[in-house]
């Protein structure tokens, strides 16, 4: 397996955040609290780059105008920070704010904003490179480990369980999917920047239920499922359970979404258009007006057991339109297909090294884990609280 480059964790917004998530940490740590000018300077840029509406207020006196910093200034102190080594215990941290900033509803923040910025480049790039030079960031390219993986249950959800008629679920989802993409397709609907929202996630969804899905662990016992997650609540509570496989495990049919143009292969060979629901949203997190697809996860459960997106894919990928090679005639306009990149899809409400199943072959083990998070978001065993 070739090492994690530089270019993959710069390119997409998770992974850009990410650098910067790092920045930020390795500052606090590393320079005195009177030093922080990296933070600061990122602080007042990413302030005047948010959408209005999002800004929020600040504290202090009001009559007194905001700094302005620019994107250039905001490069010239990054380029001059300090880095923590990227251990797995200092890059966890990053990617788990990266994570938790993700929204695919509404405008980027903009922390993201300014991330994205031109200006940023070369110093995104120096600590892209140092954490692709350490050996923690390779396990992120790692397929799903089928000997490691655990469920987390949050106490505000249901409890997990393996369910045999996840096929009929599926289907059950896709028809409502068809039905929706009827419904929000009405003059009502027509400009792409109407404020109206509806489902934005891309994942394998069955309404009333969740889906069975699980993540490997770190060096400290602790599944990354705890740490990373997409649009998280303020849960500081939970229990986690070994997911185990039957013997012959190895044969499950697991798909392994790894870079971008796997899920566009996927789009294309099992597609479900979803333009009209999820044109205003994700219009308004990427900019693109145009049509949408995501896997039509009933088919896709055909002929996998599983998927899993590795923690690189995610770093690479979720957020960003990915094209797509739209393969079925059928579904274009007059039945013509198109050269042009007209379809793409989103990888959106995914956490990094996250599998769903499909199968009923995998049991939930009934000793339960217990954890809590700390004052600064780190979780531990309740044993040793």
């Amino acid at each position: 397996m070739p090492p994690i480059s530089p270019e993959m964790l710069l390119a997409g917004p998770r992974g850009r955040r990410l650098l910067l998530e790092f920045a930020r940490s390795s500052e606090q740590q590393l320079r005195d609290p009177e030093d922080r000018a990296f933070s600061v300077a990122e602080f007042w840029a990413s302030y005047r780059m948010a959408p209005k509406a999002s800004r929020g207020s600040l504290f202090g006196d009001s009559t007194e105008p905001t700094p302005t910093v620019l994107p250039a200034d905001v490069a010239h102190v990054l380029s001059e920070t300090p880095l923590l080594e990227p251990t797995e215990e200092n890059l966890r941290p990053a990617l788990a704010d990266a994570a938790a900033h993700a929204r695919y509803w509404q405008e980027p923040e903009g922390t993201d904003v300014l991330a994205a910025t031109v200006e940023l480049d070369e110093p995104l790039h120096r600590i892209a490179e140092h954490l692709a030079a350490g050996p923690a960031v390779g396990q992120w390219l790692e397929p799903v480990q089928l000997d490691d993986q655990h469920v987390v249950h949050w106490y505000a959800e249901e409890s997990p369980t393996v369910r045999p008629d996840v096929p009929q679920m599926l289907e059950g989802a896709r028809q409502q999917t068809l039905q929706d993409e009827v419904r929000w397709n009405s003059r009502r609907y027509t400009s792409i920047t109407s404020n109206f929202s509806a489902d934005w996630w891309s994942f394998p969804h069955v309404s009333g239920h969740a889906l069975l899905t699980s993540t490997g662990t770190f060096s400290d016992g602790s599944p990354s499922g705890l740490w990373w997650v997409e649009d998280a609540f303020d849960w500081d509570t939970a229990s986690t359970y070994r997911l185990e496989l039957p013997e012959g495990a190895e044969e499950l049919r697991l798909l392994e979404i790894s870079d971008p143009q796997v899920w566009a292969e996927l789009c294309a060979r099992y597609p479900l258009e979803v333009t009209y629901q999820k044109r205003h949203d994700w219009y308004r997190a990427t900019g693109r007006d145009g049509r949408w697809v995501i896997p039509d996860w009933r088919q896709v459960a055909r002929d996998y057991d599983g998927v899993h997106l590795t923690t690189a894919c995610y770093l690479q990928a979720a957020g960003e339109p990915i094209a797509v090679p739209w393969a079925n005639a059928s579904m274009e306009p007059r039945g013509v297909k198109t050269a042009t990149a007209e379809f793409a899809s989103i990888i959106a409400g995914w956490n990094p090294d996250q599998t769903y199943w499909f199968s009923a072959q995998p049991t939930i083990s009934g000793d339960a884990l217990r954890w809590w998070m700390d004052d600064h978001a780190a979780w531990h065993r309740e044993e040793s609280r």
